[in-house]
């Protein structure tokens, strides 16, 4: 079972920036930490901490800057009851959103938008996981296990 957990202090920004992966997109930027092991019990509560970022020179008005953040957070809420994406997102520990294309009214802006880039960047991540680092993981599960 998948939590959203939102993540606070400075500390753990910059862990997240220094150990996390970078995916691009047309509008988002997004910071993804992998899990480095996968819990063994599907009935355990797994979190998956996240924060939504929109910069002042992309939106003077915090009208404008609020309402992305909103956009954000329900295209993560709306990325987990997907069900190519709810079996997937346990492989990501912490997720941090940055909006970065620049909207002049909060109007201008639906939820329509956000979601496709969201899941774009999602599909890569999940795809970069599956490439490169499921061995690496299933490695140290297999070490993990002997070890108990």
């Amino acid at each position: 079972m998948l939590k959203l957990t939102p993540i606070k202090g400075k500390k753990t920004f910059e862990k997240i920036f220094a150990e996390a992966k970078k995916f691009r997109s047309e509008s988002l930027n997004a910071f993804i930490r992998f899990r480095s092991c996968l819990p063994n019990d599907e009935n355990i509560i797994v979190n998956v901490f996240y924060a939504v970022s929109v910069s002042k020179k992309i939106a003077k008005k915090a009208v404008v800057r609020n309402r992305i953040k909103r956009l954000l957070r329900e295209s993560l809420r709306y990325a987990i009851i997907q069900p190519n994406f709810c079996e997937n997102f346990i492989f990501f520990e912490s997720i941090i959103l940055i909006w970065k294309r620049p909207v002049l009214s909060p109007k201008l802006i639906r939820l329509s938008d956000v979601i496709p880039d969201v899941l774009e960047l999602f599909d890569s991540a999940i795809s970069y996981y599956k490439v490169n680092l499921n061995d690496s993981v299933q490695k140290n599960n297999n070490i993990n296990n002997k070890t108990i």
